[in-house]
């Protein structure tokens, strides 16, 4: 167990959804029970099944992260953004 549920509001996993990756549905459902609409959510993931996912969801934003398995290369050809990690990511205020 990774014990990491403190820190989202929804942690979700393909067996918590009808269709898996790239399917839209965990992200469909997360954005259902945090109120929030796919057009603005932002997705992160590190890989092409995860940005398809994204993309299919039609969220706002894919960012790619090459913390897993896929190549910058792979990750530039569809998502939006390729990062080199998620601690990249900074918000501004």
């Amino acid at each position: 167990e990774l014990r990491i549920g403190a820190y989202f509001d929804v942690v979700l996993g393909a067996d918590d959804v009808k269709r898996g990756k790239p399917a839209p549905d965990m992200i469909l459902k997360a954005c259902k029970l945090t109120k929030c609409s796919p057009r603005d959510a932002v997705f992160v993931g590190d890989s092409r099944s995860d940005m398809l996912m994204g993309k299919n969801a039609r969220v706002k934003l894919c960012i790619g992260v090459l913390t897993g398995p896929t190549s910058k290369e792979k990750l530039e050809k569809i998502a939006d953004i390729v990062v080199p990690s998620i601690t990249s990511l900074r918000v501004k205020e």
